[in-house]
């Protein structure tokens, strides 16, 4: 036998079920938004650096001549933005991307440059922590690859 009670239950039931697929509607379709916007920004991207990694005993300058060479007889030379990695995972940016520059050179350098496979593996480490900053900050979706000695094996051990 139904009630004032029970019906006063049911209406409540009612209410609070509405109100709570309202909430999901509205939460997954901000979020489906925020994806959404996130894709495209990633699928749109136009930008495709040349990351070059140097070898054990290297530092960021180490491919300045070849940068050079690359950017002697272009009429729009290649940006280059040197990034090191510092032993306490600090992140030290010199030069810069320019905005209209879809093929920037970005060398990649670490204060601990010592030889050996522990040091690779955690150069790897380090390149990694590099590589998620720039493409937050750059959104590329593809990149070049160049590592000289140690460099290679540094992206390797990366990939």
């Amino acid at each position: 036998m139904w009630t004032m009670k029970n019906n006063k239950k049911v209406w409540i039931v009612s209410i609070c079920t509405i109100i709570l697929t309202v909430i999901l509607i509205v939460l997954s379709l901000l979020w489906s938004q925020r994806n959404v916007n996130n894709l495209t920004k990633w699928h749109n991207a136009k930008m495709s650096p040349v990351i070059m990694i140097p070898g054990s005993s290297a530092s960021v300058n180490r491919f300045d001549r070849l940068v050079n060479q690359l950017n002697r007889h272009r009429k729009n030379p290649h940006s280059l933005l040197k990034v090191k990695v510092m032993k306490d995972d600090k992140i030290q940016y010199s030069g810069r991307i320019r905005p209209d520059d879809n093929e920037p050179i970005i060398v990649v350098g670490f204060e601990n440059n010592h030889d050996g496979y522990s040091n690779i593996q955690q150069q790897a480490r380090w390149f990694n922590l590099v590589f998620r900053e720039l493409t937050k900050q750059y959104n590329f979706n593809n990149f070049k690859a160049i590592g000289h000695s140690n460099g290679g094996l540094i992206y390797t051990y990366f990939l």
